[in-house]
C-alpha cells in the first residue's frame, strides 16, 4: 500500500533478518529487525517491523514509532507480507509512524513471530546516528479477550560507516609501454565493503578502479612515474596511502634522421663533416650522432654536436658518410643519405737519403771542386744545397760543384744535402778541404814559380804597391827577386 504524500521508490534491502525472542505467555514483543545497523548517507535500507505473541493468539496490533528526520527519510511502508493484512492506519512523516493492523474476519488468530510490516529508508547520516523507536499507543491485543498483552519492544538505532578500508598492499608494477604503465595491488578489507580504489600518480589521483589493477595510459615515452593507491568503501571513507612504485616509461622512438650533412676535406687525411641537429620526441632526450663511412655497419666515430672531424685517412681517396642520431635510451634514426669527400693528395714528408762519398775532386789556390754519389727520394731528388761554413753557397742539381773565389791556403768547412720537390732536406755529408798555400814566388798565382811570376817582377821593378812584393817591404827590388829564384820551378 502507498503512503499519502510519498513518492514510490526502488528499494534497495539491506537484507537483515533476525528473529525476535519469543514472549512469555501473556506479553508480547514489539521490535524492529534489525535493531542496529551501520547505513550510509544516500543509503536505502529496510526493516521489519514484527510482533511476537509466543503461544498467545493476538488479532490486533498497533505500532507506534518515531524517527529523527535529520538523519532518515521514509521511503515507503509495505505490508504485502504482513500476517495482519487488514489495515486500520498505516501513516508515517514527519518523524513518526503508525501502524494499526488486524486479522481479517475469516482468518484465524496468529501466534508467534510474525511480519507487521516493512519501512523503507534512506539515510541522511554522515555522523552521529538515527533511532527508530516504539512509543505510546503501541500494543498487541489478544484474540481471546481483546486486551492487550504485556508489551517489550525492541528499538532500532542506526549509524554512519566511519570505518576506513585497509591499506592496500602489495602495489607492483606488472607493466608497461612507451605510454603506459600498469599496477596491480592485494584487495583491501572494510567493516562493510570495499567498493573502490583511488590510484595516485605523482600524488594526484587519476582513477577509481573497482578493481585491483589498473593500466595507466596516455604517458610521455622515457618519463618516470610515482604510485600508490587507497582503499574506499560506500560511505567514501579512504585508507591512507599505500607504500610507492616508481617505474618509467620505456623510449622506443628514435630521434628524427639528422638533415643537411655535408663533407669536406681538411687535409690529405682529415674530412669534416657538418649536419643539422636532429630532434627527439621520446622523452629521453638526443644524445648524440654516430658517424657512417664507405656504408660500414659499425660507426667510426661518435659526435655530441653537429660536426665531427674523420682522422687518419689516406690522401688522393673518396669517402662516403652516412650518420644516425641516438637518445638516451639508445634507440638510434635512420641513417642520412650518403655524402662523398675526396681527400687531397699526401704531400711528400719524407726527405731524401744522405748523399754519400762526398769528395773533393781538385783544389787551387782560390777553388775546390766537390763531388758525390747521388741521394735517393721516394718522389725525386730535385737538386743539392752545399754550404761553406754554414752558410749556403750553392743549390746544384748535380753531383758536382766548383766553389771558387777561395783564399789559398784555408780550409773550408763543407756540407751537401739532397733536396725534393717539397722541400724537404736530406740529413746532411760534411767534409772538410783546403785550398792550396800560396808559394813564395809565385806572382800570377798559377801554383808554379816560373818566368811567368819572373816577368811579372821584372815588370814591376822598383815599384811600390803592386804584385810582385814577396818579402812585403812595399818595394819591388832585388830581394823579391831573391826569394823567387830561390823557389824557382816548384
Amino acid at each position: 500500500m502507498a503512503l499519502a504524500g510519498l513518492v514510490t521508490v526502488a528499494v534497495v534491502a539491506v537484507g537483515f533478518y533476525v528473529v525476535a525472542t519469543r514472549a512469555a505467555s501473556g506479553a508480547a514483543t514489539l521490535s524492529v529487525v534489525p535493531s542496529g545497523a551501520i547505513v550510509n548517507n544516500g543509503t536505502v535500507f529496510t526493516v521489519n517491523v514484527r510482533e511476537n505473541s509466543g503461544a498467545a493468539t493476538v488479532n490486533a496490533v498497533q505500532a507506534n514509532l518515531t524517527y529523527p528526520t535529520a538523519g532518515l527519510e521514509l521511503v515507503s511502508i509495505d505490508a504485502s507480507g504482513s500476517a495482519f493484512p487488514l489495515e486500520a492506519q498505516s501513516t508515517g512523516g514527519s518523524g513518526s509512524i503508525t501502524l494499526a493492523r488486524a486479522t481479517n474476519g475469516g482468518q484465524p488468530p496468529v501466534s508467534g513471530d510474525q511480519l507487521v510490516a516493512t519501512l523503507t529508508f534512506k539515510s541522511l547520516m554522515t555522523t552521529g546516528s538515527a533511532a527508530l523507536t516504539f512509543v505510546a499507543g503501541s500494543a498487541v491485543v489478544s484474540s481471546v479477550d481483546s486486551t492487550a498483552l504485556t508489551l517489550t519492544t525492541v528499538n532500532g538505532t542506526y549509524v554512519p560507516d566511519t570505518t576506513a578500508p585497509t591499506i592496500p598492499a602489495g602495489l607492483q608494477v606488472t607493466g608497461k609501454t612507451g605510454t603506459s604503465i600498469a599496477t596491480s595491488w592485494n584487495a583491501a578489507t572494510d567493516n562493510l565493503a570495499v567498493v573502490a580504489y583511488n590510484l595516485y600518480r605523482d600524488n594526484v589521483k587519476i582513477a577509481s578502479p573497482a578493481t585491483t589493477s589498473f593500466n595507466d595510459t596516455g604517458l610521455v615515452m622515457g618519463t618516470t612515474h610515482t604510485y600508490a593507491v587507497t582503499a574506499v568503501d560506500a560511505a567514501g571513507n579512504e585508507s591512507a596511502k599505500s607504500s610507492t612504485v616508481s617505474a618509467t616509461t620505456p623510449d622506443t622512438t628514435a630521434p628524427s634522421v639528422p638533415t643537411g650533412l655535408s663533407a669536406s676535406p681538411l687535409a690529405y687525411d682529415q674530412v669534416r663533416l657538418t649536419w643539422t641537429a636532429s630532434t627527439d620526441a621520446g622523452g629521453s632526450g638526443l644524445a648524440g650522432y654516430k658517424i657512417y663511412r664507405n656504408g660500414g655497419a659499425t660507426s667510426v666515430g661518435a659526435a655530441v654536436t653537429t660536426t665531427f672531424t674523420d682522422t687518419g685517412l689516406n690522401g688522393s681517396t673518396q669517402y662516403s658518410y652516412t650518420i644516425t642520431a641516438y637518445d638516451g635510451a639508445g634507440n638510434e634514426s635512420a641513417k642520412t643519405t650518403a655524402v662523398n669527400a675526396t681527400t687531397p693528395a699526401q704531400p711528400d714528408t719524407t726527405p731524401p737519403t744522405t748523399p754519400t762519398n762526398f769528395r773533393t775532386t781538385a783544389t787551387t789556390l782560390s777553388s775546390i771542386n766537390l763531388a758525390w754519389t747521388a741521394s735517393t727520394d721516394a718522389v725525386g731528388v730535385t737538386g743539392y744545397q752545399i754550404s761553406r761554413d754554414g752558410v749556403v753557397v750553392a743549390s746544384p742539381t748535380g753531383t758536382t760543384f766548383s766553389d771558387t773565389g777561395l783564399t789559398y791556403g784555408t780550409t773550408y768547412a763543407y756540407t751537401v744535402k739532397a733536396k725534393d720537390a717539397a722541400g724537404n732536406l736530406s740529413a746532411a755529408a760534411t767534409l772538410s778541404a783546403s785550398t792550396l798555400p800560396l808559394k813564395v814566388g809565385d806572382i800570377n798565382l798559377d801554383n808554379q814559380v816560373n818566368v811567368f811570376d819572373l816577368s811579372i817582377l821584372l815588370s814591376h821593378w822598383n815599384m811600390t804597391g803592386v804584385s810582385g812584393d814577396l818579402n812585403h817591404d812595399n818595394q819591388i827590388n832585388i830581394f823579391d827577386l831573391s826569394l823567387l829564384l830561390s823557389n824557382w820551378g816548384k
